[in-house]
C-alpha cells in the first residue's frame, strides 16, 4: 500500500507481538491476536480510543483524515459483526479485527491525499485498489 499512498500507516504492526505460532495453536485469527497485543482489541470490539492515539504523531491534514477513517472503520466492522449475528452466523472468534484492518486499508486508498498518491505504469495503484475494494465490498454486501 505504501507504494500507492505515501502516508504513514494508521496502525503500524511493527510493535505487535509475533502471534503466528500462537494463532495457529489457538485457532484464533492472526489479526485478532495482533490487535490484542497492541491493546487495540478487547476480544470482541476495537478499542477506538486506543487506536486514535496512533494519530497523535501524524501531520495535521493526515491526522484529521486518519481519525475519520478510524471512526468509519470501527462503525463498519461493528455493523458487519451485528449483521452476521442477526443472520445467525456464529464464529468461535470475533471477525472484527480482520474487518477493521481491511477497512483501514481500503479507506486509506480511498482517502489518500492527492499529493501523496502515486500511480504510474510502474506502480499500477488503480488495479490494486480495485481488487482491494472488491474484497471489502463483497464481504460488506454479503452481511448487509
Amino acid at each position: 500500500m505504501s507504494k500507492c499512498c505515501e502516508v504513514e500507516k494508521i496502525i503500524s504492526l511493527d510493535d505487535a507481538d509475533d502471534c503466528t505460532s500462537a494463532a495457529d495453536e489457538a485457532s484464533e485469527p492472526h489479526e485478532k491476536m495482533i490487535l490484542k497485543s497492541l491493546g487495540l482489541f478487547n476480544g470482541e470490539d476495537i478499542v477506538q480510543e486506543k487506536v486514535l492515539e496512533y494519530t497523535d504523531k501524524f501531520e495535521p491534514v493526515w491526522k484529521d483524515t486518519a481519525k475519520d477513517i478510524i471512526g468509519q472503520c470501527v462503525t463498519s466492522a461493528a455493523a458487519i459483526k451485528s449483521k452476521m449475528a442477526e443472520q445467525g452466523h456464529t464464529t468461535k472468534c470475533s471477525p472484527v479485527g480482520g474487518f477493521f484492518l481491511m477497512c483501514l486499508m481500503k479507506e486509506t486508498f480511498m482517502q489518500c491525499p492527492a499529493d501523496k498518491w502515486q500511480n504510474s505504469e510502474f506502480v499500477p495503484c488503480g488495479a490494486r485498489f480495485f481488487h482491494s475494494a472488491n474484497v471489502w465490498f463483497s464481504i460488506y454486501f454479503i452481511y448487509s
